[in-house]
């Protein structure tokens, strides 16, 4: 008796493997498209950790400059 009865999907097989194939093409993507926003978060990163260590060697180059000033201040004393 089971074996009369006949499921009828309404896609066909190739229809199925089309969707697949677009599933899976939009998943690949995806994937990519947050790759290339993860490595410009990093760009942007490293660009803003550069531009802090040039403020901060500027920052100690004149530290050093008013010590060596310091230093030549109470020399003379």
């Amino acid at each position: 008796m089971d074996d009369n009865i006949k499921i009828v999907s309404r896609f066909s097989r190739k229809a199925k493997i089309n969707i697949s194939i677009a599933i899976f093409l939009i998943f690949i993507v995806i994937i990519i498209l947050t790759s290339i926003n993860q490595v410009k978060n990093i760009v942007e990163k490293r660009e803003k950790i550069v531009e802090l260590e040039e403020k901060l060697n500027w920052y100690r180059n004149e530290n050093i400059n008013l010590l060596a000033l310091e230093k030549g201040l109470y020399g003379e004393e």
